[in-house]
């Protein structure tokens, strides 16, 4: 995803040109500072609706940490969104797994534990 051509990104840039490709995580947490500055609501005020820190919101909204379901879930009920952020979080883990592979993720997601019988010593390693 590149940032749009002649706009102001949410940080508050000027951009001219096409900058790099963003992430997906930075495409979430540009999502979730967007929705909360359309609430009026600083990182402060929105870590103390949610639950979470300060610092943990302006992981996210940086795109350095991946949302858990609970962060997602608490977004949308403090933004008033309706389901987006985890509709979003769960297009992020999925995104890069072939077609065939996503229901493993899903189920992955939902173990409470996962075995790994190898024959080497270090899994991985032959």
């Amino acid at each position: 995803m590149k940032a749009p051509f002649g706009k102001t990104r949410l940080d508050g840039v000027r951009v001219e040109e096409v900058s790099e490709d963003i992430s997906d995580l930075e495409y979430f947490g540009g999502e979730v500072k967007r929705a909360r500055l359309a609430r009026k609501l600083s990182q402060l005020q929105f870590a103390e609706g949610t639950g979470y820190s300060q610092g943990h919101i302006s992981n996210v909204e940086s795109g350095r940490k991946i949302p858990s379901a609970e962060f997602a879930r608490r977004c949308d009920h403090v933004l008033g969104t309706h389901g987006m952020f985890e509709r979003l979080r769960a297009r992020l883990l999925e995104k890069g797994h072939p077609t065939w592979f996503r229901p493993f993720v899903k189920l992955e997601a939902s173990a409470v534990e996962i075995l790994d019988y190898a024959p080497s010593v270090v899994p991985g390693i032959f």
